[in-house]
């Protein structure tokens, strides 16, 4: 019985991987397509926001993009995991590549991508944010020297990222 079992899996398993690999792709692409909408009306969107609540929107992303690749290695360990158990079970050489594997770890890279680039769009919007704070500073109390200015601009960027749950070692 367990013979039969074996070559049952060997004979089906290279088709159950190669429709998992079809959906998953199929899923990807669909989401892709989503995501490349989403991502123009969020670019119009950002354009009519300002500086403060830009870096709202990307701190959010950052915490979102940082908890999609936390969940993306999670289950690469865990098909590795069972890709292993499944391998050692029926006696099979414990090489290859897995195809969700190698779907998560591009997406993984993507994600890195992205994450680096919003770390480098909080940057220009904590500039953008402290320019704004030192125009309302400077309209409300135009006798205050620039050292006071940059320094209250400074307390007021950091308070809002602290607000908005950003701290400057996340990145």
């Amino acid at each position: 019985m367990d013979r039969k079992l074996i070559v049952y899996f060997l004979r089906f398993m290279p088709i159950f991987e190669q429709q998992q690999e079809q959906l998953n792709r199929q899923r990807a692409e669909s989401q892709e397509a989503g995501m490349e909408s989403k991502e123009g009306r969020e670019e119009k969107e950002a354009q009519e926001m300002g500086a403060k609540e830009r870096m709202e929107k990307t701190v959010v992303e950052v915490k979102n993009t940082k908890q999609r690749m936390q969940n993306i290695m999670v289950n690469i360990s865990q098909v590795l995991a069972a890709v292993r158990a499944i391998r050692a079970k029926l006696g099979l050489n414990q090489a290859g590549d897995v195809p969700a594997v190698q779907r998560d770890e591009a997406t993984l890279a993507e994600l890195k991508q992205k994450l680096s680039e919003l770390m480098s769009q909080i940057g220009d919007l904590k500039l953008a944010l402290k320019a704004e704070e030192l125009a309302r500073l400077r309209q409300a109390d135009p006798n205050m020297n620039e050292q006071e200015m940059d320094k209250q601009a400074n307390q007021s960027v950091d308070r809002i990222l602290a607000e908005l749950g950003y701290s400057a070692d996340q990145g």
